[in-house]
């Protein structure tokens, strides 16, 4: 356990895991100032009420394991998260604030079924042609949740459905695809001045 703690000024990672079996609950914590906050591959991150700020990327994650991100503030960093879709995430009631990017960032491929879940900021497709997007392997399911807001960064961002997508808004709680430029839905994901539906 980390808790009430204070973590600043790495030129690399403040908390890494690479080992499945590995487990970390993080409370209280306020992280800064390095490259990245919390990075891991596999294994458990939990992280609430916490704070990250002035990073490269506030949480990082490259092929999956698990997540759970509740109550914590991100700020002044150029991404609050960037996770593979592959990670069990189980968030809420996370803000993020004066960002880069304002929403969390998924590029990568499932492997097992995976949810987006609603939260106060947008799942953000952040593609490369490197990286061909957003991709839900044959065999996989991709769930989301009624009310989530999903921009796209890129022009030739996008995701690619060879399993299932199960999207099923309510009259109450639409589903949105649009663009990150669009900021009438899930705030201003670009943390830019411009105000449009283009």
């Amino acid at each position: 356990h980390i808790q009430d703690s204070h973590l600043s000024n790495s030129a690399a990672v403040g908390i890494g895991i690479g080992t499945h079996n590995a487990s970390i609950f993080i409370s209280r914590v306020e992280i800064g100032h390095m490259l990245a906050g919390i990075s891991f591959s596999e294994g458990t991150i939990s992280i609430t009420d916490s704070r990250i700020h002035d990073t490269e990327t506030g949480i990082y994650n490259s092929a999956g394991g698990n997540l759970t991100a509740e109550s914590n503030t991100f700020s002044n960093n150029k991404y609050p998260f960037y996770l593979s879709p592959n990670v069990n995430f189980v968030h809420a009631n996370n803000t993020a604030q004066n960002n880069e990017t304002n929403g969390i960032i998924m590029n990568g491929q499932t492997n097992q079924d995976r949810r987006w879940m609603i939260d106060s900021m947008p799942y953000v497709v952040f593609s490369t042609p490197a990286t061909q997007t957003v991709l839900i392997q044959q065999g996989t399911t991709l769930s989301i949740d009624p009310g989530v807001v999903v921009k796209f960064f890129y022009q030739y961002s996008k995701i690619i459905v060879a399993g299932t997508l199960n999207a099923n808004g309510t009259k109450e709680q639409p589903i949105y695809f649009t663009s990150i430029r669009d900021d009438s839905v899930g705030g201003n994901a670009s943390s830019d001045s411009r105000h449009d539906t283009n």
